[in-house]
This record gives structure tokens, sequence and C-alpha cells, in this order.
């Protein structure tokens, strides 16, 4: 049992001093927060040997009962400039003031941490008791903060200095009883936040206590922006503290303190400019240190922000991209090559994808599939231009986009795109459904606005052409181009097939022209708005991100409405005015899916996006997906680890692992006859029905040995080598390429299935 405890604490130790250097090489890497964290210790050495360096030394005599600073004098060197002497010069008296800067470090380097350590605890203390106790107690502790808040600190301390008296003692105890009520406000919003995520809840229904639940899930969450904001706030206390000194309310005479000196240089400005300009120096370099050191803890105690990883990524080499495929298949809309993609994290490079090609057809379903992090949504966000880029590096390849489909043999590379471009693409030639549906939608906005931004952003001609047509009233009845029903006068909606329908050609106007001169009166303005927008807007190839009028705006809503209906959402009129949160999963992926489609994009990434959903909402939202793909042709690149689903969708099929595509080819042919071991291994892991269409039993269901491999250390070879039961020695050496193994299927492996295995089928 000894030794088990000895053991335990080995490995506690382990990993204290892992996190430790973690935290440190975090802090090291930022620059900006080393230079903080420098200069800090700079001035803490200078407040340690101040008896050392400085020049004079003061005396303390008992004044009132407190000890205060007497200085020498010598009025022969009163005012003297700075010299080898006296570095800073002297002051009215003739004392040092290298002397005086250097002692006040003592003070300066200590008052902020008196003030922020207590303000900050009686914050947390108040704030955290007011978060999770909402009722009456919480109330009220909240209304004496926000009595606190209402008056401007400064003028609040100013007040409890003046009643109390000049000492530094009194500003401290001034800055506490006007700084903790911004804490207990943080606290406050920060433990309400917490207390309704999922995990305080799964802690709550395993039968903790309420103090038990605060201390352990929820004031370890909240505590990190207190500290990062106390942190920051050093300097502003800082600079408080040498604002009443000056002010006359905080050092005595004769004490050492920034603030003070300063004040006390107020006579001498225009005949001895060193006297502020020192311990002004020392006063804004201490501040910016704080302010800089600040930054760096919140990198510290945020590691998915640490932005030092982008530090690393600058040493790396650049890599090229290529304007241009060097060959596609006729019809390709998508083209992915050779590309590979590497996380760099904290504990080193993480090989996320390695080497992918694959390519997806105009009006195809191409699926990918394979176990949890193999690295599928990280070709989709590369796709899509989503990668974090701090921390993200594309090690090679290129992602090749037919934007016009009336040029398929055009290509623009993705990767190449400044974001301002690929802001166009998103959106409206590339849409995607991601993974976690409750995250998708803002729970801030209505589902209509949401679903606005994309009409404005990406169909900001047609809206403006709509809300033209409607200010000059050229709607007249007329029949709808797509279907042939009467659309009334006034409308530009197809009741039937929900089709915008224009004006008639002879009526329309360029929004581009000058407004004609027969519009009447009461339009010109509106009209002349409308074109200045056309104008603003055409020139960036992206709308506003919200309605510029009412018109617009009503516009928008009735087009939300039309996309809600396609999405077969029911009764669309409702829901385009809910909040996210009042709908279901399956309601908020079907808003998703008609907000995606709003602007008929060419391409259509989904990302899991049955996730978390019922068997008959998964099908309701796949059979939805199909029918947009077969009424508009949109290629879907359907990513997920669910093989029925895949089976049921897609053309085409991709198998990834461990970040390298092992084997693709049309789906029946993957799925009936698999050649790569690990696929094989996936079809035969599903479960199976008998003849008598009774289950197999529990004991025969099949379980690939092994698990995904560490991807920060990528074994030699063939990376399914360690799990396969065909691996040789050369496949342990050698890592085999995607080849062609038959015709229109290609594989990575150097023993393929012959026809695959009939465990398999």
């Amino acid at each position: 049992m000894a030794a088990v405890r000895r053991s335990g604490a080995v490995e506690r130790l382990r990993v204290f001093a892992r996190e430790g250097n973690l935290t440190f090489k975090a802090l090291r890497t930022s620059k900006l927060s080393m230079v903080g964290l420098i200069i800090l210790l700079a001035f803490v050495v200078i407040a340690l040997l101040a008896p050392f360096l400085a020049i004079q030394h003061p005396t303390y005599v008992s004044v009132g009962g407190a000890l205060q600073q007497r200085w020498p004098t010598d009025t022969n060197v009163a005012l003297e400039p700075p010299s080898l002497a006296h570095p800073f010069g002297t002051d009215e008296l003739g004392t040092d003031l290298w002397s005086k800067t250097v002692y006040a470090a003592q003070l300066d380097m200590v008052l902020p941490f008196e003030v922020m350590i207590p303000s900050a605890l009686i914050g947390i203390v108040i704030g955290g008791i007011a978060g999770y106790f909402e009722k009456a107690f919480g109330e009220v502790l909240m209304r004496i903060t926000d009595v606190f808040l209402a008056v401007p600190s400064i003028v609040l301390a100013l007040t409890l200095a003046a009643a109390l008296g000049p000492s530094l003692t009194h500003i401290v105890y001034a800055m506490i009883a006007t700084w903790w009520a911004w804490y207990a406000r943080l606290i406050y919003g920060e433990t309400r936040k917490m207390k309704h995520r999922d995990f305080v809840e799964v802690a709550r229904s395993s039968g903790l206590s309420g103090p038990s639940i605060f201390f352990r899930h929820i004031l370890s969450n909240v505590l990190s922006p207190a500290i990062i904001q106390a942190t920051a706030d050093l300097g502003s206390v800082l600079l408080a503290i040498a604002a009443l000194s000056f002010l006359g309310l905080g050092a005595s005479p004769g004490t050492a303190e920034w603030g003070l000196l300063i004040s006390q240089s107020l006579s001498y400005l225009f005949v001895a400019w060193w006297y502020p300009v020192f311990p002004g120096i020392f006063l804004i370099m201490t501040s910016l240190a704080f302010n800089l050191l600040g930054d760096g803890l919140r990198d510290v105690f945020d590691p998915t922000a640490r932005r030092w990883l982008s530090q690393e990524m600058k040493g790396l080499p650049e890599v090229t991209h290529r304007e241009t495929p060097a060959a596609a298949a006729p019809g390709t809309l998508l083209k992915v090559d050779d590309l590979s993609i590497t996380y760099l994290t904290y504990e080193g490079p993480v090989h996320a994808v390695r080497n992918a090609n694959f390519d997806l057809k105009a009006g195809e379903a191409y699926g990918l599939i394979g176990e949890s992090g193999s690295g599928k949504s990280t070709v989709a966000l590369a796709v899509m231009g989503l990668l974090p880029p701090r921390s993200t590096r594309i090690s090679s390849g290129d992602v090749f986009f037919a934007r016009d489909p009336t040029r398929a043999t055009e290509y623009t590379n993705l990767l190449l795109l400044p974001d301002n471009e690929m802001n166009a693409v998103r959106g409206k030639d590339i849409g995607m459904i991601f993974q976690e549906v409750s995250d998708s939608l803002h729970p801030s906005y209505r589902v209509g606005f949401q679903m606005s931004q994309t009409y404005l952003l990406h169909q900001f001609e047609l809206v403006l052409g709509i809300a033209a047509a409607e200010a000059e009233g050229i709607l007249p009845a007329r029949p709808c181009d797509a279907c042939g029903a009467s659309v009334n006068a006034g409308e530009w909606l197809c009741g039937t097939c929900r089709t915008v329908v224009l004006p008639p050609k002879e009526m329309q106007r360029p929004l581009g022209d000058p407004v004609p001169k027969d519009v009447p009166g009461g339009s010109r303005g509106q009209l002349r708005k409308y074109r200045e927008l056309y104008r603003t807007y055409s020139k960036r190839k992206l709308g506003p991100d919200r309605p510029p009028d009412s018109r617009t705006k009503a516009i928008c809503r009735k087009l939300a409405i039309r996309d809600l209906r396609r999405a077969m959402v029911p009764d669309p009129e409702r829901t385009v005015d809910l909040y996210p949160f009042e709908l279901s999963g399956g309601m908020k992926q079907r808003v998703m899916i008609g907000m995606m489609m709003a602007s008929n994009p060419k391409l259509l990434i989904c990302d899991e996006p049955t996730t978390a959903l019922d068997v008959v909402t998964e099908r309701n939202i796949l059979d939805l997906i199909k029918k947009f793909k077969e009424e508009l042709g949109v290629s879907v690149f359907l990513i997920s680890h669910d093989l029925s689903v895949i089976r049921r969708f897609c053309d085409r099929v991709g198998v990834i692992y461990a970040g390298k595509l092992v084997e693709e080819g049309p789906l029946e042919a993957v799925f009936t006859a698999p050649v790569h071991p690990y696929t094989n291994g996936l079809i035969k892991s599903l479960p199976k029905v008998r003849a008598d269409g009774a289950f197999v039993s529990k004991g025969e269901y099949y379980t690939m040995p092994g698990s995904l491999p560490e991807l920060k250390q990528i074994p030699v070879g063939c990376v399914f080598a360690p799990r396969c039961e065909f691996a040789t020695e050369e496949c342990r050496k050698t890592d085999p390429p995607l080849e062609e193994v038959a015709p229109a299927r290609t594989a990575a492996c150097f023993h393929p299935l012959p026809g695959g295995d009939p465990d398999g089928r």
C-alpha cells in the first residue's frame, strides 16, 4: 500500500512538473509577455536592492505614531540636472532623485497587490455566492454591488481617502472598497453561465451537494478570468494610487513614492524637466509590464488560445501551392491534391492529415469514413478555410475548386485565396453543416435574422433588386418562369414553386444605372439609396451583415420563410421568429440545411449531420439533403463514422485511417468487396442479421483489435500494420502509396484482399 501511495505521489509530481514546464513554455514563447515579466522582475530586483543601489539613504522617524522617511538635503546642489554623481538629477532640496526613485519601487511594487488580492477575493466570494444562489440572497448581494458600480471608482476612492485622511494605508482601503465590485460582477456572470453547463448538471445528478458543486466544478472554472483580469488591473491600480498621491491624499511628504514625486515636481516643470520624467518612466513601465504579463497569463490559463503556437510556426519552411491542378477528370468540382495538415500543440506536432488525394464530381455524393480522430473533420475545415491559423500548418498539398460550372476546366486553389475572397466562397459556392448542431446557431439571435445574413452577404443584389422593384411599383401580374403559375401584382415570390419572379425584362432597370426621371418623387430617394448601396457593396463582393432598412428586412424574412418551407420545417412563419434554444435538435438541423441551401451552393459539406439525432429524424435529415442534391444538382461531401448513413446516401466513398486515405472507390464495390484490411475490419464490425431476421449473438460480434496510433508519433511503415493480421516485415518498414488496384479502385496496401473477406460481406 505504501508503494502504491509513493507511486501515486511520484506520478502527481511528474504531472505537476510537466504542467509547470508547459506553462512556463507558453509564457516564455509569448514575446510580449516575457518582456512584461522581465520588466517586472527588474523592478523587483531594484526594490530589493534599493539600499545597495541608492546613493543616499533615508532615515525613518516617527510622526504621529507612523514611521516617515527623511532624506538628507543639500541646497547647494538643488535642481541639478542628471550627471554621474546624480543619474536622475536632484530635487528642490538637493536630494538625489535616483535614490528616491529606486526606494519608491519598494512601495509601488507592493501596493497594487495589497489592493488587488483582497478586492479579487471579496469579489469572487460575493459574485460566486450571488451567481450560484440566484434568489433573494443573491439579488440583495448584487444590488449592493450595483450601488458601488454606479459611482465612478476614482470619485469614490477620492471621497473615502479624503474622509479617512491622507495616508497610503487609507488609499489601499479606499481602492479595495471601490475595486471589489468589478470582480463580483465578473464572477457573478461567469458563475450563472457555468452553473447551467452540462457537466454541472451531471455532477448535480450524481448527488453532489451545492457547496461541493460550487467549489469543485464552478469555482475552478471562473477563477481563471478573475486572475487574468486582476493581473491586467494591477497596472490600473498602480496608476490610480499614483493619481491619489498626486492629489495629496496618499503618501505623506518626504515619502519615496512615484506619484508623490511627480506631484512635487509641478512647481519646477520649466526649470527641471528631469524631476517628473524619471519617476513617470518607472510608473509607466511598471504599469505596461503588468498589462503585458496579463496577456501572457491569458494564454497560460486558456491552452486553446496559446499564442506561442504561432511563434513556432514562424520557423517552418514556406509551402508552395499551385494555381492549377496537374490533372483533373472531366466534371470534377473539388480536387484535394496531396493534402497534409499538422496541428502544432504544446506537446508537439500532431499529423492530422497526411497526403490525402481525392476528387468530387459535380452532382455526386462522396462519403469519407473512418474512426473518430482519423482526420475527417480536419479535411472539411481545410476545404472551407476554417483551420485555426495560429496552431495549424498545411504541410503540403492543394485544394482546387471549380467556382464557375460553365468553365469546369478552370479551378481556383482555395488555399491561395485571401480571407476576404474566401468569405465570398463560404456560404455561396460551398456550404457546410457542422457536427455540433446545438452550437451552430447563435443563441442570442432569432432564426430569421441569422438566415437573413446569408441573403444579404451573398444575394444582396437580388434583395436590392426586389426592394427597388417594390419601391418603383413595377411588379405587375405575370406568369412564373419556373412553373408557369400566375404571380399576383405586387408579389415577387411564386406561391406554387416558391421561386423568386423578377419584373418583366422590359421593365427592369440595372441597379448601376441612374434613377429614371419618370419615377415619382416619393420613390426617388429610396431608389437612390439602393443604387448607392449596390455601388458600395459590389466592390466588396459581399453585402452587409444586417438589413439596411425595413423593406429589405421584410424581404429577407420572406425568403427565410420560403427556405424553411423548402427544408420541411413545420410552421415556418412561426419558426422564423424563434430563438435556437426554442427548437429541438432535428429542427435546428433543418434550419441549418435551409440556411446553407439558401444560396444554392455547388458543394454542401456535411460533417456528421445526424449526430445525436434519433433514427427517424436522422432518416428525414438525410432524405432532405438527398432531395436538395437531386433537385438542385448540389454535390455533397458527407463525413461520418456511421457506415449505414454512408451506404444509404453516397455514390463513392473514401476510407481514412490515422490521417491517411487508405481506400477509395464506388460505394457498392467498397462495401461488398473491400480490398484494404482496415475497410474490411470496419465493415465486419457492423451488427449482422441472420437469415431468419434475428441479430447475431453478442459473442459473435467482430471487434477490430488495437486502436488508432498516437498522431504525434506516426509509426514507421504502414500506419495500420500494428493492427493488421496480414502485415509483413515490408509493411512495418515502408509506407504503402495509394495506388489503383482495380478499375476506379485505389488502396494503400501491399497485400490487398482479393475481392474482400467473405466475413465482411
